[in-house]
C-alpha cells in the first residue's frame, strides 16, 4: 500500500492550503464519508482527470509526457458504495476520501488548461480472474517497458 503522508504534487495550491496528505486526514474524512450507498448521477464530462503516463524524448530529445489513451476523469467519477465488513467499509471510505481530496486539489491548484505532476500515488496493474491473456506485441512495447518496474504490493498491517 502507497505510504498515503507523501506528498501528492510537488508544490503547493494557489490557496495555501498544503500538498500533504496523511492517513489521518484520510481517515477524518473517511469517517465522516462513510454515507449510504451513493447514487448513479446523471453523466456529466469530466473536467479534471488523472494521465498515467510516463516522461521520454521526443526526436529532438526534449522531454514530452506520453500518457495513456485515455485518463481517469476524477470529478465525475462514482463514489465507492460504503458496504461490507468493517475492514471494506473503512478502505472504501479512504478511497472516497482520496478521490475528494485529489478533486478539490486539482480544483483549487490549476487554472483550466494547466496541468502538474502528481507524486505519492502508485498504480496497480491487475489482471481480473477468469479472463484469458491479451495477446501483446513484445517488439513494440519493449522500448516503453523497459523503464517500468512491477512492485510487489506491500498492504499495511
Amino acid at each position: 500500500m502507497t505510504n498515503v503522508s507523501s506528498n501528492i504534487v510537488s508544490n503547493s495550491g494557489r490557496n495555501g492550503r498544503s500538498p500533504i496528505v496523511t492517513h489521518e486526514q484520510l481517515a477524518g474524512q473517511a469517517t465522516a464519508a462513510a454515507a449510504p450507498a451513493v447514487k448513479k448521477a446523471a453523466f456529466k464530462k469530466a473536467q479534471l482527470y488523472i494521465n498515467p503516463g510516463q516522461w521520454q524524448e521526443d526526436e529532438e530529445g526534449n522531454p514530452i509526457f506520453v500518457s495513456l489513451p485515455f485518463g481517469l476523469g476524477v470529478d465525475n467519477m462514482s463514489k465507492s458504495a460504503i458496504r461490507g465488513g468493517d475492514r471494506a467499509r473503512h478502505q472504501q471510505a479512504l478511497s472516497n476520501a482520496l478521490l475528494d481530496m485529489i478533486t478539490d486539489l486539482g480544483f483549487d491548484s490549476l487554472e483550466p488548461g494547466q496541468a502538474m505532476m502528481l507524486e505519492g500515488l502508485s498504480f496497480e496493474l491487475r489482471w481480473k480472474r477468469g479472463d484469458e491473456a491479451p495477446e501483446i506485441d513484445q517488439a513494440r512495447a519493449a522500448s516503453v517497458m523497459s523503464s517500468i518496474k512491477l512492485v510487489p504490493r506491500v498492504d499495511a498491517p
